[in-house]
């Protein structure tokens, strides 16, 4: 096969899709075909919990099409290589083969496939079990489309109130998920989880979501009375059983819903970037919890907790230059800005309540 677009065609042949879903982000707009009438209904709840309206129809018009086949049997012939893993990582995610008009990815761990070039993107395989592989490939072409047009991309969680957001970093496993949905049960409103967009506007700092829940532990529902209802009596004394440490770190991951679980709401427009928040915490620590604002031309050593390339998930064209971490342009693009470190022992009352202080 000579190029990614002979790939998708001869895929293509293998199946037919017979659902379809579409919804707009501002002028992104998606169009969804699938085989699978499962997935296309979690897809329609996901991304309606995000407030995006979600038709159960094709869009021709759509600039975005996705083609999504269950298939658990899928493979594809083709010699990949190993995607190196992310700072801070000990393994590989993905592996890919690349083409002059795009490029095949394979997930390592469950084996789906993504086919992309530059008018439509295909994936395969278990995507049933694994929706929000789906989900991710949808919100890195709109993550691409935002870094075109002057976002730069942040590891981090948002929310907001009366229309003030702040931006929620940590390193791994702080618990920047767990502060913002201890915050929007205090009724603040929720942007994004993992991947915020930042840009500078004329008036100061614009902070943009993508429609991303929280993918939580066990330690965050248990210790949230409002995500109760997630998980079982059983389950929750069972988890509650376990050494904290054990608990926190966990690898089942449950999405959640927050309109379901708080008095709060999705926010996916811009809103002004009020503060930063990097929490530097340890579970360890028996201190309370310490707030300091601090200049990151003089903290080098916490850009790791909120610097992030955009990954494999977009044109190869774009590669270069969207997974170039650089220093200096995060500090530029922060200066001026209220950026707070949280360090000492993980409080995540004492913290939600700083975070209240500040809008």
């Amino acid at each position: 096969m000579q190029s990614a677009k002979e790939v998708l065609s001869e895929v293509l042949e293998r199946y037919r899709p017979e659902f379809a879903l579409s919804f707009a982000l501002g002028g992104f707009s998606v169009s969804i075909e699938t085989n699978s009438r499962k997935l296309a209904r979690e897809l329609k709840d996901y991304f309606s919990e995000c407030s995006l309206d979600v038709r159960m129809d094709r869009d021709d018009s759509a600039t975005n099409r996705f083609l999504v086949f269950q298939d658990p049997t899928f493979g594809i012939d083709l010699e990949f290589t190993l995607n190196p893993p992310s700072p801070g990582k000990s393994g590989s995610k993905e592996e890919f083969h690349d083409f002059e008009d795009g490029v095949v990815i394979r997930k390592v761990k469950t084996g789906l496939v993504t086919i992309l070039t530059d008018s439509e993107w295909l994936i395969a395989g278990d995507v049933e079990s694994n929706p929000n592989q789906v989900i991710n490939a949808i919100n890195n072409k709109y993550i691409e489309s935002r870094m075109k047009s002057g976002y730069s991309l942040f590891h981090a969680s948002a929310i907001a109130r009366k229309g003030r957001g702040i931006a929620i970093s940590g390193f791994s496993g702080a618990g920047k998920s767990t502060l913002a949905l201890h915050l929007a049960g205090r009724k603040f409103d929720f942007i994004t989880n993992d991947r915020a967009l930042i840009k500078r506007r004329a008036d100061g700092l614009g902070l943009l979501g993508i429609p991303k829940l929280p993918r939580i532990n066990p330690g965050t529902i248990v210790s949230i009375p409002s995500l109760a209802k997630m998980i079982s009596e059983e389950d929750r004394k069972r988890f509650l059983s376990l050494p904290p440490e054990e608990l926190w770190t966990l690898e089942y991951k449950y999405d959640a819903f927050i309109t379901r679980n708080f008095d709060s709401k999705v926010v996916l427009s811009e809103v002004p970037l009020e503060a930063y928040v990097i929490l530097n915490w340890k579970r360890t620590s028996e201190q309370p919890i310490k707030v300091a604002k601090v200049d990151l031309a003089e903290r080098l050593d916490l850009m790791i907790s909120f610097t992030k390339p955009a990954g494999l998930f977009i044109e190869p064209g774009n590669r270069g230059r969207f997974n170039t971490i650089d220093d200096d342009e995060y500090i530029a693009l922060l200066k001026g800005a209220n950026v707070y470190e949280i360090s000492g022992g993980v409080d995540f009352k004492a913290a939600a309540d700083f975070c209240e202080e500040l809008v």
